[in-house]
């Protein structure tokens, strides 16, 4: 997922088959951990199926870590779809994956 030596991923998945939605979302979170990591540092990926859900935790963790406030207000649901821009629209997309299946998304 990337190739810039500065941050190790972990995984640990609980099957080898996750369904599309799941995998989109565990995707879309990877990347933004990744550009949070501004100075490299560890990325933890874990999902889980269950009989008919599915639950993706994405853990980042290093020296500094850079989280825009918009990308955190855009996975609240917080930002209107005309003001979503190239770095937000990912984590709207999140939202309504998780929302439109009954789930939920949460971030600190």
């Amino acid at each position: 997922m990337t190739n810039n030596g500065r941050i190790e991923v972990n995984w640990q998945l609980s099957g080898d088959a996750l369904p599309k939605v799941a995998v989109k979302v565990m995707l879309n979170f990877a990347l933004m951990a990744i550009d949070a990591l501004v100075r490299g540092g560890t990325i933890d990926i874990a999902a889980d199926l269950r009989e008919a859900s599915s639950e993706v935790v994405v853990r980042a963790s290093g020296a500094r870590i850079a989280f825009d406030p918009e990308i955190g207000r855009a996975l609240a649901g917080e930002v209107e779809t005309r003001e979503l821009s190239s770095r937000t629209a990912p984590a709207a997309m999140i939202r309504e994956l998780a929302v439109s299946r009954g789930g939920k998304v949460m971030h600190v």
